[in-house]
């Protein structure tokens, strides 16, 4: 942003709030939500189950409706009829963005800490372990010999 308008002399929070009136930050708030349904819909094995997993997945989905359904109104307004646009109520869908922005994040932040807390500390070490040994059987098969016998 800042290298594409070093003419201009904005500022961050300028910059910012243009890419909020653009409706951009629907656009990021959405794709925060993809690896979120992916710790959702799925659970390793032994892993303790993702919880509410139905409800998260719904309200993600709808989240996702509501983004970007609000960055699809906000860009087509003034393509239905360039002369007499369409007016937006544009204090109202800059919360909306702010607040959507934030729920994603919160969600987001969640699915990291539940990842971190589903896998059992027993068996991550386990299956370090495992493959500690894996590696070292492998390597020390595969050394070559200095041909001197010993």
């Amino acid at each position: 942003m800042v290298i594409l308008d070093s003419a201009n002399k904005l500022t961050y929070a300028d910059l910012l709030a243009l890419t909020i009136k653009e409706g951009q930050l629907f656009i990021f708030a959405t794709a925060l939500l993809g690896p979120i349904l992916v710790f959702a819909s799925e659970d390793p094995p032994n892993a303790r189950p993702f919880p509410a997993r139905t409800w998260i997945i719904l309200t993600l989905v709808l989240l996702g409706i509501v983004c970007s359904g609000c960055y699809a109104f906000m860009r087509g307004a003034g393509a239905i009829n360039p002369a007499t646009p369409i007016r937006l109520n544009d204090s109202f869908l800059a919360s909306a963005a702010v607040a959507c922005a934030v729920v994603a994040a919160a969600f987001r932040y969640l699915a990291i800490l539940y990842n971190k807390y589903r896998m059992r500390p027993e068996e991550v070490k386990a299956s370090e372990e495992d493959f500690i040994d894996q590696f070292r059987r492998r390597h020390d098969s595969q050394a070559p010999s200095n041909g001197q016998g010993s």
